[in-house]
């Protein structure tokens, strides 16, 4: 397909040794990259894809019937689980990265498109090394408890460059050296439309003492809530110094917000934690789940349980703690479920429905003018359109709908844009003069023109 992206954002490095095709993996198929292009261009072939998942479903049935679980898929795809500092598996793991990003950099670069390369993140301080040389005083372990003790004497720097060569030397390689951050910040200088998004230095400055670990990681690579705002926020800052965006937002989300208002649920955090802690009970990790697992008596612990151990979907227990909202009539639960649902399942014109009336109730009326207008690209009507224009004048916002104009009935829109003017030019006149009765009443004579009685009915009594 002839693809023509803004932007192209790029997070990878853990992958490199055990990922699909890795040096380490079971799937490795050799470092000639000629016959591995090869091969994966055999993969588009629908005999190919035949066969493929012919044997993957007779895999999965031997799997079953072994009765293995799931969980060992990490182990699975480790075949090779000692890949030592400087050995040639590890240097064919850096070289074979090193020319997979080169080649796509370079593709990219040359069609201009701009590219928002990551630096990676591992935990650094609280996750022991899986596999490390024995009797060897440069061993991960002895350099990770190096950087324990140098924590304890407050000797930060330190312990930070101790914690670094412990991943270095860690023989398990899960997490990704320190030669994968160098290759991607040299790609960033060499090519022009590359742009390095330090998300390491970011999430180091959100890290007490600068060193990466539970604080905004799930367990060895993955960040949890915390980390991914931080994530986000990263690329944004980095996108938002190349000017990529050039039309304004209606309003700039800070990064407490961000936090504040991201649709997770009590189900989804208690889910997540226990997914992870029976990630961490099998190997690699290998950690007793003791009474981790154990239930509260709140409605959502029960369900969250059922959907970790795959007794329930996620998208009925939604539904149950939704009805159960209702009930109780708490309504800033139920919007919440139903932007989760929303951002689950972004063509859902049901979903999006809820949240934007949940949102009038509420009288958030910005949120509803933006669930409205998402539910205008799900399906246009005029009727959207004019809640569109309705929710801007009950927000008492009038340079959105300014903004927003092409959501105006045409027959209407310059007399609407006219009133629009008017208010909002006496509204910075009562700015600089607050006890300017008539402009009060200019506005409240217009809003009542709009239709916006709740509005005039306001300015009429300042």
């Amino acid at each position: 397909p002839n693809y023509q992206p803004d932007a192209v954002l790029i997070y990878t490095g853990h992958n490199e040794y055990y990922g699909a095709l890795g040096v380490g993996s079971t799937s490795y198929i050799g470092s000639n990259r000629y016959v591995i292009q090869g091969l994966l261009k055999l993969r588009n072939l629908k005999i190919a894809q035949l066969l493929t998942n012919t044997v993957n479903k007779l895999i999965s049935v031997v799997t079953v019937k072994k009765g293995e679980s799931r969980e060992n898929l990490m182990q699975r795809m480790a075949a090779r689980q000692k890949i030592p500092y400087h050995s040639s598996e590890y240097e064919a793991g850096i070289q074979q990265f090193k020319s997979n990003m080169t080649d796509l950099c370079s593709l990219l670069n040359n069609k201009k498109i701009p590219v928002f390369l990551s630096t990676v993140i591992s935990n650094e301080k609280d996750l022991t090394p899986f596999i490390s040389e024995v009797n060897d005083t440069l061993s991960a372990h002895n350099l990770f408890n190096a950087g324990k003790s140098a924590m304890q004497h407050s000797n930060y720097k330190v312990a930070g460059k101790f914690f670094d060569k412990a991943i270095d030397l860690d023989e398990l390689r899960f997490r990704a050296p320190g030669a994968i951050n160098s290759i991607i910040t040299q790609l960033a200088t060499t090519y022009p439309f590359v742009h390095l998004v330090n998300t390491k230095k970011i999430f180091q400055q959100h890290s007490p003492n600068g060193i990466i670990g539970n604080e905004t990681l799930l367990e060895h690579v993955h960040p949890n809530l915390f980390g991914y705002a931080i994530m986000a926020e990263a690329f944004y800052q980095v996108i938002q110094q190349q000017h990529l965006i050039n039309e304004a937002p209606e309003s700039m989300m800070t990064f407490d917000g961000l936090l504040k208002q991201m649709p997770v649920t009590r189900m989804d955090s208690l889910n997540g934690l226990y997914q992870i802690t029976l990630l961490k009970s099998t190997w690699p990790f290998n950690e007793p789940v003791k009474n981790k697992l154990k239930p509260g008596n709140n409605f959502e612990d029960t369900l969250a349980l059922k959907v970790a151990f795959n007794r329930l979907q996620w998208i009925d227990a939604m539904h149950y703690i939704f009805e159960n909202d209702k009930r109780t009539k708490n309504t800033i639960g139920a919007l919440k479920i139903m932007e989760a649902s929303f951002l689950e399942y972004p063509q859902s014109e049901i979903f999006c429905g809820y949240a934007t009336r949940l949102s009038v109730a509420l009288k958030n009326y910005n949120q509803a003018a933006l669930y409205y207008k998402k539910q205008y690209r799900l399906n246009p009507s005029e009727h959207i359109a004019l809640s569109i224009c309705q929710m801007y004048l009950k927000a008492d916002e009038p340079e959105l709908l300014l903004q927003n104009a092409a959501y105006i009935p045409e027959t209407a829109r310059q007399g609407i844009i006219v009133l629009l003017t008017q208010i909002i030019s006496d509204k910075r006149m009562i700015k600089s003069q607050p006890n300017n009765k008539q402009a009060k009443q200019r506005i409240a004579d217009n809003y009542k023109q709009l239709g916006a009685d709740e509005m005039a009915f306001r300015y009429s009594q300042l």
